[in-house]
C-alpha cells in the first residue's frame, strides 16, 4: 500500500488524527507515540487484542493535503526501530494477535529489534 494524503488541520494531535483514521465499531486507538518528527507509533486494540501500527509521517505545508502518512501492522516487518516502552507495555503477545508462521515471525522479529523492548517485560 502506498502513502496517503490527507487534509490535517493544525493542531489536531497525533492521537485525535489516528483515533478519527482508525477507529471503527470494533477497533480503537488505544495509545499514540511519535518519538520523531517522522514516525509514530499507535497502540490499537483489535477484538484479538492489541497491536502495534507503525505509521511514517510526510508534511506537506501550504499544500491542501497537508500531512501524508503509510501505515503498517508490526507483522508487515516495517524497518521503524524507536518504538518507545509505553507502546511496547501495551501490546498483546504476537502469539495472540497472528496465525501463520510469515506474519507471527515477522511481528516477533519486529518487537526484538526495539531498543525499549525489555524480554523481562514485554510479550514478544
Amino acid at each position: 500500500m502506498g502513502w496517503l494524503y490527507v487534509q490535517r488541520s493544525k493542531g489536531v494531535s497525533h492521537r485525535d488524527f489516528f483515533s478519527q483514521e482508525f477507529s471503527s465499531d470494533r477497533r480503537q486507538v488505544v495509545d499514540v507515540a511519535a518519538p520523531r518528527w517522522d514516525e509514530a507509533y499507535v497502540a490499537y486494540e483489535t477484538p484479538q487484542g492489541v497491536m502495534c501500527i507503525c505509521v511514517m509521517m510526510r508534511r506537506s505545508p501550504g499544500d491542501l493535503h497537508n500531512f501524508g502518512y503509510k501505515d503498517m501492522d508490526e507483522s508487515m516487518g516495517p524497518c521503524l526501530y524507536h518504538c518507545p516502552a509505553r507502546i511496547l507495555d501495551k501490546l498483546s503477545p504476537t502469539q495472540q494477535l497472528y496465525e501463520g508462521e510469515g506474519p507471527l515471525e515477522w511481528a516477533r522479529h519486529w518487537r526484538l529489534q526495539q531498543p525499549a523492548f525489555d524480554p523481562q517485560r514485554h510479550h514478544s
